[in-house]
């Protein structure tokens, strides 16, 4: 008789502890998503990584120490507003290799109009003459309509990267993030993004900053990140 109570109190317990975890599961999944909804309003110390998790907490989660890093260490006010942030040595005549591939996709999605910025792939050893110069171009084009801001970006390198990031941003007037994105691709050349920042108001102006990712292949370091900010007003 004992065991058997034993045995009821046991599986009583038990089913308490799983019906316990799935509620505080739930309650964490939906506590995350009123945040994301409620908007973001930064400090003057808020980064990439912050934003990030506000929107897409199990996103960031699922990325790796080297990504968070780079998204923890960037901050939300680097630049200034209608300011694209590049690499002032890369010479332009050298940026034709990826050229064509941007301007192919941004003709594919629609976008006649876009702003390019672009950094160098440098040997981690100057000397090395084995290892050529490696270049990555990253594009933003953008299209309003009266209650939304369609987007496109594209990050393309000349060399195969380890990862490669897109992360689109929007906040307006008042400087509160209301929206977020994010896309990812390994071992490539190009990572793009395509989609739109809905119900947003009429005739209002919004900032569009993306932000570009290029974990640099073995024997390469990155000259300096990639960023894009824009002001774009709605019809």
């Amino acid at each position: 008789m004992k065991k058997n109570v034993i045995k009821i109190l046991c599986t009583t317990l038990a089913v308490t502890c799983i019906m316990s975890f799935s509620a505080i599961s739930a309650f964490a999944t939906e506590n995350n998503a009123s945040e994301a909804e409620t908007g973001f309003v930064p400090s003057a110390n808020s980064t990439w990584g912050d934003l990030y998790r506000h929107f897409d907490y199990e996103g960031f989660s699922a990325l790796s120490p080297e990504e968070k890093q780079f998204y923890d260490s960037v901050l939300l006010s680097s630049g200034t507003e209608s300011t694209v942030l590049a690499d002032t040595r890369v010479a332009p005549a050298s940026t034709s290799a990826v050229d064509d591939v941007i301007a192919s996709y941004m003709e594919e999605h629609g976008k006649e109009d876009y702003v390019s910025v672009y950094t160098a792939l440098q040997p981690e050893e100057p000397q090395s003459r084995a290892i050529e110069l490696g270049i990555a171009g990253f594009s933003l084009g953008v299209t309003t309509t009266t209650n939304s801001i369609e987007y496109t970006g594209l990050i393309a390198t000349t060399v195969a990267c380890p990862k490669l990031g897109i992360a689109v941003t929007l906040y307006d007037e008042n400087g509160i993030y209301t929206d977020f994105n994010s896309e990812s691709e390994s071992n490539a050349t190009f990572c793009g993004i395509d989609d739109t920042f809905e119900n947003l108001q009429s005739k209002k102006t919004y900032t569009v900053h993306a932000l570009g990712l290029v974990t640099p292949p073995a024997n390469y370091v990155l000259s300096n990140p990639l960023a894009i900010m824009k002001d774009y007003t709605t019809k």
